[in-house]
């Protein structure tokens, strides 16, 4: 791939066509080839846009990558499977994320199966052996309520992706969110819009499955005093108790609270309509765009095509088992202005 052709003397390279197109440099770079990994519409529109942007491809370049992936090609027959601890069809984010995958997997030319793990390692044993056997050798493993830790799987027969920070182990490839710019990103809108008190709240195995990467960016720009605004101390519980919820409100006199729990919009509802105070609430994990709440919008489109497009790259290669120097990328999120918070927060902020 000609990715620093801008680099050396102005020529226009498959990564400017990747951003001008809002798709992956693995999108551009299998459209420009002719491959079916992505469908005819993808592959016109992209065509169209290299000859605007006058796109020249280097026919040496070209021919060696011809030849490799023709080669690759013949010799890779994989889907991929989506692998989760829990049930899938019982939990929302897990639909909604396993769609995003197969609509990347689609533009690529993979199909994508579901699985759930096993308790006991000879059922993980045998789920490797049927994975096999329906020519699945990429996982991709898929984010839990809580952080599972380490257990039994052959990992050696496969190439395998962790979505967020579930396992545990550190053993994977990874692709997350931006904790730390999501929570920054917030906090910088909140005190541009004069609030003046905030408060992180967190659930104990919310906090977990961040990595404590929200509670970190937390204390460090508490510590620092980022942002003009006092920082109150956090706030974790491990089940939510109303009352006691209510009490530390009364105590902190937050005026608006930060957390990636939505539940809790429905408790300060409560309180703020009992005549003790107004406080607002800002979401660090909003997953609808015309959802009423203010906060950070997550992009599981962006999410599943930057895994999807990794751990296909890893299958073609034959990078099986588990990496020497595992590789984490991050996606970023955006603001969306809500009915949530009661100052007004410019567009530009």
């Amino acid at each position: 791939m000609e990715q620093g052709a801008e680099a050396r003397g102005g020529r226009v390279s498959m990564r400017m066509i990747a951003e001008k197109a809002g798709v992956s440099l693995a999108t551009v770079s299998y459209a420009l080839q002719g491959s079916t990994k992505v469908s005819t519409a993808t592959r016109r529109s992209i065509e169209r846009l290299a000859q605007e942007l006058g796109y020249v491809s280097n026919p040496l370049i070209r021919q060696g990558m011809v030849q490799i992936r023709s080669t690759s090609e013949r010799r890779v027959r994989s889907n991929l499977a989506y692998l989760s601890i829990e049930p899938i069809g019982e939990l929302l984010h897990h639909r909604r994320l396993l769609g995003a995958c197969r609509k990347q997997a689609q533009v690529l030319g993979y199909h994508i199966e579901a699985f759930q793990f096993g308790e006991q390692a000879s059922e993980n044993q045998r789920l490797a052996q049927i994975l096999i056997a329906r020519g699945v050798r990429g996982l991709l493993l898929a984010p839990s309520d809580d952080v599972v830790g380490a257990f039994e799987f052959p990992w050696a027969e496969f190439a395998s992706l962790e979505l967020g920070y579930s396992m545990g182990s550190f053993r994977h490839h990874r692709v997350s969110l931006d904790y730390w710019q999501i929570l920054t990103e917030s906090l910088t809108h909140l005190a541009q819009a004069g609030y003046r008190r905030i408060a992180f709240v967190g659930q104990k195995h919310g906090i977990r499955r961040t990595n404590y990467r929200y509670e970190a960016a937390y204390l460090l720009h508490r510590k620092e005093r980022s942002f003009g605004s006092i920082l109150l101390p956090h706030w974790v519980y491990e089940h939510m108790d109303p009352c006691k919820f209510e009490s530390w409100l009364e105590r902190a006199r937050p005026d608006v609270i930060v957390s990636q729990d939505n539940h809790l919009f429905e408790f300060l509802k409560s309180f703020n309509g009992s005549g003790r105070g107004r406080v607002d609430f800002c979401s660090l994990l909003i997953q609808e765009p015309n959802s009423a709440l203010s906060g950070m919008l997550v992009s599981l489109d962006s999410t599943a095509e930057t895994a999807v497009d990794f751990l296909a790259r890893r299958v073609e290669s034959g990078d099986w088992g588990l990496p020497a120097a595992p590789v984490c990328l991050s996606v970023a999120s955006r603001w969306q202005t809500g009915a949530t918070l009661s100052r007004v927060i410019s567009p530009g902020a």
